[in-house]
């Protein structure tokens, strides 16, 4: 079939492109079939709630907006209302017919203008839902009921669709922890099964529900197990009591039995959709009212539709039904537009001018495959195209048409094996690690990089024959070359190229090696910049380019320049020239076991070994490691903690010196004297949402998750779509995400959410925000979505990921809410300590601050920063229990409190504080204690840093980390010219011995030229 010049044309109203069919189109034609935009409207989304019952306020809509009606009434009510429907309105005058599956012709007499509306049932595969596609004669759509699934509560009539639908509503209601998560992992088991093979499953599930055969499968027992629970659940009264109780479900009774109304969201996206269509002229303008019989199902259908559609909101049809005309005019403008295009009666051309439109195809390009599949999504399901290993998404919005990649990261990196300049600098050009430097110019040379994907390992040095790994000798290397020439030829087929990387220097270098590799071969080349991976972001965006801001890429290459001629120049010190001093000297002078693993290191590796690094931030950073620990052992004191019987907390005694010997199996009794109480109120504000530094510091501490690994999830939650960027010291909160605050407290709080809302943007205006959900789902909404099916992320969410969503969500909507009001007691408390030799002696506590009562709530609702405990009156208390333990006021370093103190002194950037902490702990210079998470320094760690400070003290300062970054902070925003900055680096180094003519690092040979 390659190479034969045609046209495939797939279309179904119902296809689904899953499973292994869809996978041929991938293997022979290169490409993957997509799928409808279905979330791709232009519809005016109302309400009205009628005063004289559904039919009355359909017949309203109906006269109001005339010809071209499709109106639509409950699945439980069937094409028996619908008829009835349709009767009522040809009585008041309205050429209305009811239609069917077998009463197809009602579609011809639409379409001749015989009928002016057409009445069917809202069932999501129902002919009037998905079986029409009539764009030019569909104006409106009206719902004579909120669309819902009806679902039976007696056990023996559920389908199995009915079980899926009822699993999360008793989820919701069920008290008793293990049924609830048997629930829950049942959902997710079933949903999974079904998605994976259909049909198939669901009828093996119904023969198994009708006891037709027994449970075979581990899907099928699952199943019965489930029908079990669910049939004993819905016979218990406090059950159904709950249910009823639900804010936006609705529980009836028909016929003595019982029945739960579900919205149905996907039927009434698919229903108002008849009347938005894709065409040339982009999508056209509908218009959806939805008749409320049932204000708790709008509520539902409300929320569930904001769930998959940003910002989505019904208004009412009361409020707009004076401006009808206007609306009706933009309505029939685009369906004679649609007659015109299908007559050929307009050209493209007048269509351009007449829309205001502008017909084009367009590349976005962006960082991470991750974040390209997340926006390719927000258009529907993609079509996929392959250049070599790019993946390249498509997606149509009528007039405009997006492909959509992924860059996989930095595309060029500085060289690392040499540059062949002149033996002599005054005859040419000095390599220094990479930078080619003559009379004060420094040109950084770059290539492209290479990542080995057998071993892992990534390198610059140029591919020979046969493109091996120069490593492992693999053929399996991939070159981003490859990613730029792909690109490059994609960015010829399209109008223009649109570079999406992320809002920060490290995007901005990315987007300038890209403006600049493509702008050859296309000159619409732009930079688009968005702080969420969202669809309204996105469109922003799109809509308001810029050039590339050569400040921060300047800023950037002054960073990357200083990072390869500190970190390469004292790298290779520390594994040569430390090293075989290392070897020589220190290790043959200790005995101790823990040299062992030195001494074998050294036996393999006697002259160098490359494991070692060091860098201008990573150097203070380990010194602050080593510090804390020698203060932590100097300052190291034993103490007595009581927890008295009730209180839930432990009053903490320092022991004297004179009683540090003391263990407690020589203690009889230990009783707590509370002598003095003060008893205040007081006010609490809510901290602002988290920046970098304090997510990955609290976080970390807070869940015990390794700093590098926090910075990894909220990677991942920024390019799934679900947080604003990670990578911010702002704590600013734009409109949006206020916005976002107050639409959660509604639907959560309902009409009190006034009371608890205050509006805090935390900061001035500009382009950078807090790190902020980017909708009003809370974590345990998110997680039954996703086990619902209906918000597919493109990476399996864990544990951990679901933990830092609820923490950053929680902060944020806390930081959006109204003070707390607590009432506090201080309390000074002696321990009575009698020991089991007779001595008594008495401690001192420090003060002890409880909190007793939230006399106002406020934001603790959702970020309670410590517990309630009972207060206590002066007196005497026995200790319910008490431990000895070691501590000091200066506590070692964790992962957290080392990011912390990198914030607070100015050295280091969002981006790489959790690089930073990942390489100490990499090279083996500390490690982390298991249960307090202490970092303790090695002895490795600890001689490298007395290597370093003996012979760069200057360099490798926390002073002078702090001035050299504050130097590049006053490039990034152009106070500083670039140039300056990387001159008085090379300067100062060339004075040290670490750069310049003899210590270049790779130089060789003539070749470059000015």
């Amino acid at each position: 079939v390659r190479g034969v010049p045609s046209i495939l044309v797939i279309s179904s109203a119902t296809g689904n492109p899953r499973g292994v069919r869809p996978r041929l189109f991938r293997e022979l034609l290169g490409f993957e079939i997509g799928a409808r935009p279905e979330l791709i409207r232009n519809v005016y989304d109302l309400y009205l709630t009628p005063s004289q019952g559904i039919e009355e306020g359909v017949l309203r809509v109906v006269r109001a907006l005339g010809r071209g009606g499709l109106v639509y009434v409950p699945v439980d009510r069937g094409i028996e209302y619908a008829n009835q429907l349709a009767e009522f309105l040809r009585s008041s005058g309205v050429r209305a017919e009811a239609v069917h599956s077998k009463k197809a012709g009602a579609l011809d007499r639409f379409v001749s203008g015989e009928v002016d509306v057409l009445v069917g049932v809202a069932t999501y595969y129902g002919v009037l839902v998905r079986g029409l596609d009539l764009p030019e004669h569909v104006r409106y759509a009206v719902f004579a009921g909120v669309p819902r699934h009806k679902v039976g509560l007696q056990v023996e009539e559920l389908d199995v669709a009915d079980v899926l639908r009822l699993l999360p509503l008793l989820v919701e209601v069920v008290e008793d922890e293990s049924t609830r998560d048997f629930l829950e992992a049942s959902l997710v088991k079933l949903r999974r099964a079904i998605r994976r093979a259909g049909s198939l499953v669901v009828e093996r599930l119904r023969e198994v529900a009708r006891g037709e055969r027994p449970p075979e499968t581990s899907v099928e027992r699952t199943f019965t197990e489930v029908l079990a629970r669910v049939g004993e659940l819905v016979r218990r009264g406090d059950i159904i009591e709950k249910l009823t109780r639900l804010p936006e479900v609705a529980v009836v009774e028909e016929g003595g039995r019982l029945y739960v109304l579900i919205p149905d969201a996907p039927t009434y996206i698919q229903a108002s959709g008849r009347t938005s269509r894709l065409y040339l002229g982009g999508i056209s303008r509908g218009v959806s009212v939805v008749v409320v019989d049932d204000p708790r199902l709008l509520r539902g259908l409300e929320r569930r539709l904001s769930w998959v559609i940003e910002d989505f909101r019904f208004s009412s049809y009361a409020d707009i039904e004076r401006r009808l005309s206007d609306i009706l005019a933009e309505v029939d403008r685009d369906r004679e537009l649609i007659r015109l295009i299908r007559e050929g009666g307009i050209t493209k051309e007048e269509l351009s001018k007449l829309k205001g439109l502008e017909f084009k195809t367009s590349l976005l390009v962006v960082e991470s495959p991750n974040k390209a599949r997340t926006i390719a999504r927000f258009f529907g399901r993609p079509s996929v195209k392959e250049y070599g290993r790019l993946r390249v998404y498509e997606v149509s919005l009528g007039n405009q048409t997006i492909l959509i990649t992924a860059t996989g990261g930095h595309v060029y990196e500085l060289v690392t094996e040499g540059l062949s300049l002149p033996a002599e600098p005054s005859r040419g050009w000095v390599d220094a690690y990479g930078i080619a430097v003559r009379d004060g110019k420094y040109v950084p040379v770059y290539t492209s990089i290479k990542r080995c994907l057998s071993c892992g390992r990534q390198f610059t040095e140029e591919l020979g024959e046969g493109r091996l790994c120069p490593y492992c000798g693999s053929p399996n290397v991939a070159d981003s070359i490859d990613v730029v020439e792909a690109i490059r030829e994609v960015a010829r087929e399209v109008d223009e190229v649109l570079v999406g990387t992320d809002p920060d220097t490290e995007g901005e270098k990315i987007a300038y090696d890209i403006v600049n590799a493509v702008r050859p071969f296309n000159a619409e080349v732009k930079r688009v910049e968005f702080h969420e991976v969202t669809k309204r972001a996105l469109l922003i965006a799109v809509a308001n380019p810029r050039g590339v801001n050569a400040d921060l890429v300047k800023a950037q290459l002054v960073r990357r320049v200083e990072d390869r001629w500190i970190g390469f120049s004292l790298s290779r010190l520390l594994q040569e020239d430390f090293w075989r001093l290392f070897c020589s000297e220190v290790v043959p002078s200790r005995t101790n076991a823990s040299y062992e693993r030195y001494r074998a290191l050294c036996r393999e590796y006697p002259t160098s070994y490359r494991n070692l690094s060091a860098g201008r931030v990573q150097t203070p950073v380990l010194g602050w490691v080593i510090e804390a620990v020698e203060r932590f052992r100097k300052t190291r004191r034993k103490y007595l903690a009581v927890e008295v019987e009730g209180l839930d907390a432990e009053v903490v005694f320092e022991l004297p010196k004179e009683l540090s010997g003391v263990r407690a199996s020589d203690i009889e009794q230990v009783e707590v004297e509370v002598y003095d109480k003060v008893r205040e109120d007081v006010r609490l504000r809510p901290e602002p949402p988290f920046t970098t530094d304090a997510a990955l510091s609290e976080l970390s501490a807070r869940f015990g998750i390794p700093v590098p690994r926090v910075m990894d999830v909220l990677q991942d939650l920024f390019e799934a779509g679900f947080i604003t960027y990670h990578r911010t010291d702002s704590t600013r909160v734009s409109d949006v995400g206020i916005r976002i605050a107050e639409e959660y407290l509604r639907q959560v709080e309902g009409g009190k959410y006034r009371e608890l809302f205050v509006r805090r943007t935390w900061g001035e205006g500009g382009a950078h925000e807090a790190i902020r959900p980017t909708r009003p789902i809370d974590a345990d909404t998110l997680r039954r979505l996703i086990e619902e099916g209906i918000v597919e992320p493109v990476i399996k969410l864990r544990k951990e990921h679901f933990l830092v969503y609820d923490a950053v969500f929680r902060r944020f909507i806390a930081s959006q809410m109204v003070d707390a009001e607590v009432t506090v007691e201080r309390l000074r408390c002696r321990a009575v300590v009698k020991l089991r030799d007779g001595k008594v002696f008495e401690l001192e506590s420090a003060p002890l601050t409880l909190y007793v009562e939230a006399r106002r709530e406020g934001f603790l609702k959702y970020d309670r920063r410590f517990k309630l405990r009972r207060s206590l009156d002066v007196g005497r208390y026995p200790a319910a229990r008490f431990r000895l333990f070691y501590r000091s006021d200066q506590p070692p370093h964790t992962e957290a409190t080392l990011v912390r103190r990198m914030r607070e002194v100015g050295i280091g950037r969002p981006s790489t504080y959790s690089k930073i902490v990942e390489t100490i702990l990499k090279r083996g210079y500390a490690i982390r204690t298991r249960g307090t998470g202490y970092l303790i320094p090695m002895p490795l760690g600890i001689e490298v840093y007395r290597y370093l400070t003996s012979r760069f003290r200057e360099l490798v300062s926390e002073e002078r980390t702090r001035e050299l970054e504050q130097k590049m902070d006053m490039v990034e925003q152009g106070r500083k010219e670039y140039s300056e900055v990387v001159s008085e680096l090379y300067r100062d180094l060339s004075e040290l011995g670490l750069v310049g003519y003899g210590n270049s690092g790779y130089g060789n040979s003539s070749g470059l030229q000015a």
